[in-house]
């Protein structure tokens, strides 16, 4: 161990460095502790190193590519294999690149040699080159360089022979031809394809950037140098490499999405905001940030906490001749103005969609930002929009949150009303322009609502979006010579007020808006559609359905009258019907909604594939929840496959619909093809949502469950406890969601039998949501459930009691199921408290909840199960029987063979024949139980415990 203090600080800089975020905290800390005198010399060293120059560190960088080029000069000339390197291309990244031809008689093939060059040779390096190869093997797209060939030098460095691209990178290719925007677009495009494709195959790139991409000229661009990609499938990954720090930072900080810049784990959304640097260098040939950064620090700052730049306004900042030259060679008369408005609006929105900094508001994946760039130059409407004014108004109260009046907040709404009118003009331009009157009207109206609500008049008083929307409503008054414009901002606020929760106030002014517009609706079919379908939501949320479901058939008939009955519109009516239907268990009524709605879409382009789909996956939850398993199945495995086809694997709708489809099997229990479905869910959701995600979390959740039903106990409390640590770090320890997953862990407890740690983690969780939601919560009645049931099990019946008693008047919170439950505890409560008549009116509550659940159903067998124990308790032993006797069968003939919860209800029924005295068919029943049950739980658990005590009774 060193101990000259130079020599501790150095080795310890050596390793912090490497470091970042809560590991290098967690380093600092423990050097802290072991070296007080020293901490103060390794923060300052770090310091410096975080702040050092990008001017400096690139001239150490080109020093060494330097010297590793010179070093490299002794490959050529050499053979390797049937390969001769004639000329060095370049070093870097990984290894020193040559260009080589074959040297044999077969063919002539000229290729480019990558060696992995000894000066470059880290810890790990070997392995990451091998692990490149290996990537390159996988992956056949005509936009990505091919792998030819590989193998091992005499000084045992791997190479690869890869497809010589002779091209210029992107950007210079696209500049030195004077391509156009839209000749850009196309090639992007190109890009976009082949990176989809590598994401469909599970692997990130990592370090996309103009280098990366060459051009042949009058070719295709080609996807270069998967050098530092990562493998998005762990288990590929441990094929070609050890593993290796998480914190470990390969990337290209220009390029660098923020999450890396964090040092967090890398997924298909860093490829995305990479695309999105590189559409901004190639329509403006700038950067998104600031072009005066000089340091790595500040430009990692930027890249975290800046809002990046609209391309039009770069363009707009930089000089008429550098613009013109670049983007159009071909017209050097280009004028700024036309090329600023080229690139304004939905250009400026698709890049800034990719570079956004919460990974999840980005393109889900790059197929998607391809397809919306199409659109573009289509002249359709795009996805991307501008950042909404809540979201907007959020950024803004969280940088300033001590200076922020109640200017901010009128500011905010005003621009939240300008911007929704603007997406208004938006829609009409494709019709016709808005008379200029209408226009003037419009900025009278708004100059007037922020006058009202200004500062000086506010005096003092917060003035909150709600306000200003009721200022808006009262000024809309004023322009009652232009009705149909009054009607359509009217239902604009309406659909606000109804975003604000403000349903009955939405409803009202929408209606007002539906007798405005509806004079005028000959000539304006949407504007009457569209108000009477954000009435129809407002109704639906204040919970009034039938009269929703008035105005949806309303729309629906003005739709089919003015289009046609297989308007592709109409089916996004046909499905909201549906799902109205749905909410108030008219789930009969709703499949033919959604069964049109598909018919209607059977044939439509693919711009409505996913509001198909959309349609028969609220289709499938519809057959779910009315028991119609076999069809709910039978739906989920034909439009899996086609989401897979039209939004990618990746996309957020494709992973929930694995998650759907594994509840669906989960209630028949199939459960090996159930943990089938979840594990897809959950190994995909970890690439697609960042850690912390609800999404992430409750498909991991329901994996657990699974998991335990299966009784694979370790497994399940492993992801439990994985997703408690995640919840508790990114929700607090005071969140609902850190209670639910104490329910879920407790609830596992329960399952293995340890009422102890059951009993700590519901109280936990009880105490939780009371705190929260009080007494009558969903979650605080549920954990109370639970914890009175672990206490029982421990022979505290009293105090079980009284936790019972809690939970009593407020049962009607809580659905059927977890009233089942309820019932099922007080009636086993009150069996071993010798209050017999009482429990059976409570076993008679439980009939009644599941009467409509079919006699087979194998969600019975465990309700079945304590039904055939209370009575048992009660001495009602022919009763007894027969429960258990039912349960036993269900057990057998519906869940997996071996299954603890069929074992459970065979020894329930072994037990209860036992006391019968028929021990004949007693004893065979309560082997085959124990031996079930020694598989799952330990031999000293109490229930296996107890059934050797039957048998080894004569």
């Amino acid at each position: 161990m060193a101990t000259d203090p130079f020599k501790i600080v150095e080795d310890a800089f050596a390793q912090a460095s490497d470091l970042t975020g809560d590991a290098r905290v967690a380093f600092l800390e423990r050097f802290k502790e072991t070296h007080p005198d020293l901490i103060d010399q390794l923060e300052r060293l770090l310091k410096s190193d975080r702040d050092s120059d990008f001017t400096f560190a690139s001239s150490i960088e080109t020093s060494i590519k330097a010297t590793a080029e010179d070093r490299a000069d002794h490959w050529l000339g050499r053979q390797l294999g049937v390969w001769k390197l004639s000329e060095r291309l370049g070093s870097g990244g990984m290894g020193a690149v040559f260009l080589a031809s074959r040297s044999d008689d077969e063919f002539q093939q000229t290729a480019a040699v990558k060696i992995m060059g000894s000066q470059l040779l880290s810890a790990d390096a070997s392995s990451r080159f091998r692990a490149e190869r290996q990537i390159l093997s996988n992956l056949n797209h005509p936009n990505i360089a091919s792998l030819i060939d590989g193998g091992t030098t005499d000084e045992d460095l791997p190479y690869l022979v890869m497809e010589y691209v002779d091209g210029a990178r992107i950007d210079v290719h696209c500049d030195s031809n004077g391509l156009s925007v839209r000749e850009r677009l196309g090639l992007f495009i190109e890009v976009c394809d082949a990176i989809d494709y590598a994401h469909r195959n599970l692997v990130v790139h990592r370090d996309l950037k103009p280098s990366n991409i060459l051009v042949p000229q009058n070719g295709a661009p080609k996807l270069l140098d998967f050098g530092i990609a990562k493998l998005l499938d762990p288990s590929q990954l441990e094929l070609t490499a050890p593993q290796t720090s998480g914190d470990t930072r390969a990337m290209t900080p220009e390029y660098a999405s923020p999450e890396q810049v964090r040092g967090e784990p890398v997924s298909v959304a860093s490829d995305v905001y990479a695309l999105g640097v590189l559409l901004f260098r190639l329509l403006t040939g700038h950067s998104p940030y600031d072009a005066s950064l000089t340091t790595r620090h500040e430009l990692e700052s930027a890249i975290l906490e800046a809002a990046p730049k609209r391309p039009s306004d770069v363009v707009t900042s930089a000089s008429s001749e550098d613009t013109s030259l670049r983007l159009s060679k071909s017209n050097p008369e280009l004028p700024l103005k036309k090329l600023r408005q080229r690139l304004a609006g939905d250009l400026d929105n698709i890049v800034l969609k990719c570079l956004q900094k919460e990974p999840e508001r980005r393109y889900a994946t790059a197929r998607e930002l391809a397809s919306d760039i199409t659109r573009f130059l289509e002249g359709r409407a795009v996805l991307a929009r501008g950042d909404s004014w809540a979201y907007r108004a959020k950024k803004f109260l969280t940088r300033n949150a001590r200076p922020v009046a109640a200017s901010v907040a009128v500011m905010a709404t005003i621009i939240a009303l300008v911007g929704f009118y603007t997406v208004r003009l938006a829609d009409e331009r494709d019709k016709a322009q808005l008379a200029a009157a209408e226009a003037t009207e419009v900025s009278d109206f708004i100059r007037d609502v922020f006058i009202n609500a200004a500062p000086r008049i506010a005096q003092g008083r917060e003035v909150t979006a709600l306000d200003l929307l009721d200022q808006a409503e009262s000024e809309i008054n004023e322009l009652s010579e232009q009705p149909l414009l009054q009607g359509r901002l009217m239902t604009l606020i309406g659909s606000s007020l109804n975003g604000l929760g403000e349903y009955e106030k939405s409803a009202a002014l929408l209606s007002r808006a539906i007798d405005n517009i509806e004079p005028f609706q000959s000539d304006n079919v949407d504007d009457m559609v569209y108000a009477l379908g954000r009435l129809a939501e407002a109704q639906r949320n204040s919970g009034d359905y039938e009269t929703s479901l008035e105005n949806r058939r309303r729309a629906l008939t003005l739709s089919r009258k003015a289009y046609g009955d297989a308007h592709y519109e109409n089916a996004d009516l046909h499905n909201m019907i549906g799902v109205t239907l749905s909410e108030t268990g008219r789930c009969d009524e709703a499949i033919p909604e959604y069964e049109r709605a598909a018919e209607i879409l059977n044939d439509a382009p693919d711009d409505y594939a996913a509001l198909k789909l959309s349609a028969l996956a609220t289709q499938a939850v519809c057959f779910d929840s009315l028991g119609q398993y076999a069809e709910a199945e039978a739906v989920n495995r034909s439009i899996i496959p086609e989401m897979e086809r039209v939004s990618g694997e990746l996309h957020p709708n494709t992973i929930n619909q694995y998650s759907n489809f594994g509840l669906v099997l989960a209630r028949q229990w199939k459960l090996e093809e159930a943990i089938e479905q979840f594990e897809i869910a959950v190994e995909r959701g970890d690439v697609v949502w960042p850690a912390g995600n609800r999404y992430r979390a409750t498909h991991k959740h329901y994996l657990s469950i699974m998991l335990g039903r299966a009784g694979e106990f370790e497994q399940a409390q492993e992801l439990q406890s994985e997703i408690t640590a995640s919840t508790l770090e990114f929700d607090g320890p005071e969140s609902i969601s850190y209670a639910i997953r104490l329910y879920g862990s407790g609830s596992l407890s329960a399952s293995e039998g340890d009422a102890e740690s059951a009993e700590r983690y519901f109280r936990e969780a009880a105490d939780l949501a009371f705190n929260i939601y009080g007494d009558d919560g969903a979650y605080t009645i549920m954990s109370r459930i639970y914890l009175a049931r672990s206490l029982r099990r421990q022979g505290r019946l009293a105090q079980a009691e009284t936790i019972l008693d809690k939970v009593a008047p407020h049962i009607d919170r809580i659905g059927a199921d977890h009233q089942v439950n309820f019932n099922l505890e007080r009636a086993s409560l009150l069996a071993q408290t010798e209050r017999g008549e009482l429990a059976l009116t409570h076993l008679d509550v439980v009939k009644s909840l599941r009467e409509d659940t079919p006699a087979q159903d194998p969600s019975w067998a465990q309700p079945l199960t304590q039904m055939a124990f209370v009575h048992r308790q009660i001495g009602a032993l022919e009763p007894a029987r027969d429960l258990a006797e039912r349960a036993h069968q269900i057990g057998q003939d519906a869940l997996p063979d071996g299954n603890w919860i069929a074992a459970l209800a065979t020894a329930e029924y072994a037990t209860i024949l036992a006391e019968l005295g028929d021990s004949a068919a007693s004893r065979p029943l309560a082997q085959a139980a124990r031996e079930a049950l020694t598989t799952t739980f330990d031999p000293d658990d109490d229930r296996v415990v107890q059934l050797s005590a039957m048998l080894n009774n004569p």
